[in-house]
């Protein structure tokens, strides 16, 4: 792997990590861990399709990735 790449590929970790630190520090909490929880029933991420409304499928797929996303930065691993 060249240099650059290396580089970059170290900067992308450290970034990744520093975010993966963050979401631990605010849902990590007791009140972090009750407030996703709040947050999970009430837009309730396994709704998903709406018949007869594109529309609001899509926003319950946004609403569902945006808890993945939340999922996964909580159990990021600093392994490769």
């Amino acid at each position: 792997m060249n240099n650059d790449l290396k580089s970059k590929r170290e900067s992308m970790k450290k970034e990744l990590k520093r975010k993966a630190d963050l979401f631990s520090n605010v849902f990590g909490t007791p009140q972090g861990k009750e407030v996703l929880q709040m947050l999970q029933l009430e837009l309730n991420p396994d709704e998903l399709f709406v018949e007869g409304d594109a529309h609001k499928t899509s926003y319950n797929l946004g609403k569902r990735d945006a808890f993945i996303y939340i999922n996964q930065m909580l159990r990021f691993d600093n392994n490769d």
